[in-house]
């Protein structure tokens, strides 16, 4: 690369940071992350950032304004923060579907007065991530390094200083990740207009176990959800779902595990659902009514 390319690199990067930094604020709640303006009057971030009902957020000019906390969705890491008084300036958020390996990003924090940077490239887009927590990311960003301290919570921006999506390092150990805006937005209306993201519950802890092969051919499948727990008076307990039963289907979608079931329940609130069980070696039925649960 000539001296010449490298000068206006330099400069392009610098451009977006400009660009970008006056929808990063800096968030207290009361621990210290960085935020983004999503709407006038919001702003997101990350959820593990946010420990009480209150927060304070600083602006780009140094200002700080009281923010009352919306929601929070510990499963995505992902909370929604009112914030007082002007009008803030929203980020401007890029198509993620032309993301590429290989392209610069940059992470963006306000972990103090002043927006920070650091330079990094997407390593990995990925789709159908389990989180600790419960949840599955239908579409995941990583890049190649972790994030400084502070930075959770903050906007991963292209060259241009849009939005790649959101960073956060709680979700899966090990990785830092960035949600993209489509999943943000999903996570965000949930949270705006029922205060936390809904999911249906059924009441029941499983572990993943291998069929026996007479009824794994049977199913083609090779595996189940094994029925540890059952929550007194929840779903499955009116479903009379017991101890010892396998779940192997709702709704004629094969589970294969404990990730298969979470996924299976997640959009299904106070649903009726036929849920196929092996009890005994022979094959069963149930019908269950979830409820709504935040996860």
């Amino acid at each position: 690369m000539t001296a010449n390319a490298m000068v206006e690199l330099s400069d392009a990067l610098a451009g977006a940071v400009e660009r970008a930094a006056p929808s990063v604020v800096q968030v207290a709640a009361p621990r210290r992350g960085s935020g983004i303006v999503w709407r006038e009057d919001l702003v997101v971030t990350a959820a593990h950032v946010v420990r009480s009902d209150e927060a304070r957020v600083r602006l780009h000019d140094g200002s700080e304004r009281a923010g009352t906390v919306v929601g929070r969705d510990l499963a995505t890491d992902v909370a929604v923060l009112r914030v007082e008084g002007d009008a803030m300036t929203p980020l401007a958020f890029a198509d993620a579907s032309h993301l590429k390996v290989g392209h610069l990003a940059l992470a963006l924090g306000r972990p103090g007065r002043n927006v920070r940077a650091s330079l990094r490239m997407i390593g990995v887009i990925g789709r159908d991530l389990p989180t600790r927590a419960g949840a599955r990311l239908p579409l995941w960003i990583e890049t190649d390094r972790g994030l400084p301290s502070g930075f959770s919570g903050g906007p991963l921006v292209d060259a241009q200083g849009a939005a790649i999506g959101m960073s956060t390092d709680a979700l899966v150990q090990g990785a830092d990740l960035a949600l993209p805006r489509d999943v943000l937005e999903r996570i965000v209306d949930e949270i705006v207009a029922h205060g936390q993201v809904r999911r249906g519950w059924l009441g029941v802890a499983v572990h993943p176990v291998r069929l026996p092969h007479g009824l794994a051919d049977q199913l083609a499948q090779k595996s189940g959800a094994l029925i540890v727990g059952v929550e007194e008076g929840s779903p499955a307990h009116r479903a009379g779902l017991v101890l010892g039963d396998v779940i192997h289907a709702i709704e004629g979608t094969p589970i294969r595990g404990p990730e298969d079931l979470v996924s299976a329940l997640r959009t299904r609130i106070d649903a009726s659902l036929e849920i196929g069980i092996v009890r005994a070696l022979q094959l069963e039925s149930r019908t269950a009514t979830t409820v709504t649960r935040a996860a």
